[in-house]
């Protein structure tokens, strides 16, 4: 397990990495002035915060590497008045790939979804995919998150249909 450095101050980047066969499992982020330290002295108000761990989720666990800019999330969420400096204190951890689905069903749910391309979506096809994508929104604090959707879903339609149109065809040799 690797865990960077917890404390990132306002025009830091938030940077996590973790080894090849690993992902980032985000544990805790809160941005605000928690208390003084190497990001603000000890003069003004402390002790206002948000938790901004669910943001990070969605930039960060999953993948291997995850850079955010810290001033970034005073666009997200502003817990202190404007004139205070805040600062994000993060931690995270290193999972190997496969420990996921096991160790974070209590963050997470898994739900397997088919959708059959057989031709255009009808309506309530797209009603539910719109649903999920702004449910994935809210948790990521990203609105592009039905357009992501809508991208994976076609790409995965794009795949199978080249590996089904590829299997159609045989390959002979040619006699020269």
């Amino acid at each position: 397990m690797c865990v960077g450095r917890s404390e990132f101050c306002q025009f830091d980047e938030f940077e996590a990495n973790c080894e090849e066969d690993e992902v980032i499992i985000m544990e805790s982020a809160q941005y605000g002035r928690m208390r003084p330290g190497r990001c603000i002295s000890g003069e003004g108000y402390m002790g206002c915060s948000a938790d901004v761990r669910v943001y990070l989720d969605g930039h960060c666990s999953g993948r291997r590497q995850c850079t955010l800019s810290v001033a970034s999330l005073t666009d997200l969420v502003q817990p202190c008045r404007r004139d205070f400096t805040s600062y994000l204190e993060a931690s995270y951890k290193c999972m190997k790939g496969n420990d996921l689905l096991y160790t974070h069903t209590d963050r997470h749910l898994f739900f397997p979804v088919a959708v059959e391309t057989l031709g255009a979506l009808a309506d309530d096809g797209h009603t539910f995919i719109r649903e999920i994508g702004r449910r994935a929104a809210l948790c990521a604090a990203d609105p592009r998150e039905t357009t992501f959707l809508y991208q994976r879903f076609s790409i995965a339609i794009q795949r199978f249909n080249s590996i089904c149109l590829a299997k159609s065809f045989s390959i002979s040799e040619s006699s020269g």
